[in-house]
């Protein structure tokens, strides 16, 4: 059952980031990362919100607090990595270490909320 919750947030993921308001472009040299862009702002929200999840899964799952923790974080940077790679390689854009930047802060924040490791 937790696999396919999982398994759920994964594809919800996956899915949304293949969805952009920006316009595509393969010449990487015309592509602008700001470290405060409205792309950076999904970046937070969504890392909190899976990194937030994959905590409470390992909890669920008998992890302690502690530990759940590392989980939802370290998962949601794997998963935020992925997305980077898809960006790099089908999309033809960069991998943003700024974005992964933004991953780290949400997934912490996230995890940290619903986290007992005190």
């Amino acid at each position: 059952m937790t696999f396919k919750i999982l398994l759920s947030f994964f594809l919800i993921f996956l899915l949304s980031a293949c969805a952009t308001t920006s316009p595509h472009t393969t010449d990487i040299s015309k592509t602008h990362d700001t470290w405060f862009g409205e792309d950076k702002l999904y970046h937070f929200l969504t890392a909190s919100v899976i990194g937030a999840a994959a905590t409470k899964i390992a909890v669920n799952n008998q992890a302690s607090p502690c530990d759940a923790m590392i989980i939802g974080i370290s998962s949601t940077l794997v998963i935020g990595a992925g997305k980077e790679w898809y960006d790099l390689k089908v999309k033809k854009t960069l991998f943003s270490w700024k974005d992964m930047f933004w991953n780290l802060a949400g997934s912490s924040v996230g995890s940290f909320a619903v986290s007992e490791c005190r």
